[in-house]
């Protein structure tokens, strides 16, 4: 599965990650039957990685989690996504630019996981997984059997990342 090593953004002076803990208790505890996706999750990949073109309007750019098998992005946006108008604007941007690739992105706001008012988000993100049932079930078998993410499947999720050494340095594959 996915690991990180202080890679996964947030304030680290009032010890406030709500990505980290999207990640670690969000996805295994609502997620259901789909909880498996954790394990395929890409952190913080750049934008021209995950498309696989350089658009110079996006270089350094990076999106919190990208799930490519289902062509998934989720971003824990923060208050500066609501009230600054600047990074609205190129949230919108960014979510077009994706959207054109057949990329869906997902937005689920700090506020809303502080109060508990992200249902209707992660109904979206399961809308999206239902599609890969079928290709879930089979690799939640294989891991199941052989307690491990096959290697055809490591070696793709390596390929969308062949800038970023983060891959091969952070990603601890035993399920």
């Amino acid at each position: 599965m996915p690991f990180w090593n202080d890679t996964i953004k947030g304030d680290k002076e009032r010890n406030y990650f709500k990505a980290k803990d999207f990640f670690e208790n969000i996805i295994p505890g609502h997620f259901g039957e789909f909880a498996l996706v954790k394990s395929l999750i890409i952190p913080e990949i750049e934008i021209n990685d995950l498309v696989g073109e350089h658009n110079p309007d996006f270089t350094n750019q990076q999106v919190d989690f990208y799930l490519s098998q289902a062509k998934l992005v989720i971003e824990i946006d923060g208050q500066q996504h609501k009230t600054d108008n600047i990074t609205r604007a190129s949230d919108a941007t960014r979510d077009s630019y994706l959207n054109s690739k057949g990329i869906l992105t997902v937005r689920i706001t700090t506020n809303q996981l502080r109060s508990g008012t992200y249902g209707e988000k992660i109904g979206e993100i399961l809308d999206r997984l239902k599609r890969l049932k079928s290709c879930l079930i089979t690799l939640k078998k294989l891991v199941k059997s052989t307690g491990r993410i096959p290697l055809v499947i490591k070696k793709s999720l390596l390929n969308y990342c062949p800038r970023r050494s983060f891959v091969s340095k952070f990603y601890c594959w035993d399920y």
